[in-house]
């Protein structure tokens, strides 16, 4: 049976995390979640699954995505005005 290539991804990374011995703790050398992604993505001691989950999860903090917000002023009131007109229109019509 074909299974998309992400779920062989996925499947062999936990199999390396599986197998990976830690050589030294990490923890006790960081202060946030970040900096925590940061010295995993970063060591090269890691195993490279532990180093591309770590990768992954650091992403939307250090390269958020850019949006476009539109400020509409006085567009609700006119959507306002319009669509009571036209409920007038069609009780009158109707």
């Amino acid at each position: 049976m074909f299974k998309p290539p992400l779920v062989n991804i996925h499947e062999k990374l936990n199999r390396i995390d599986e197998e990976w011995q830690p050589a030294e703790p990490i923890v006790g050398r960081v202060t946030s979640s970040l900096e925590l992604l940061r010295a995993v993505y970063m060591d090269p001691g890691q195993p490279l699954a532990a180093r591309l989950r770590a990768a992954l999860g650091a992403i939307p903090f250090e390269h958020p995505r850019l949006t476009l917000t539109a400020q509409l002023q006085g567009l609700g009131d006119r959507i306002d005005e319009q669509l009571k007109e036209r409920l007038e229109r069609n009780a009158q019509e109707g």
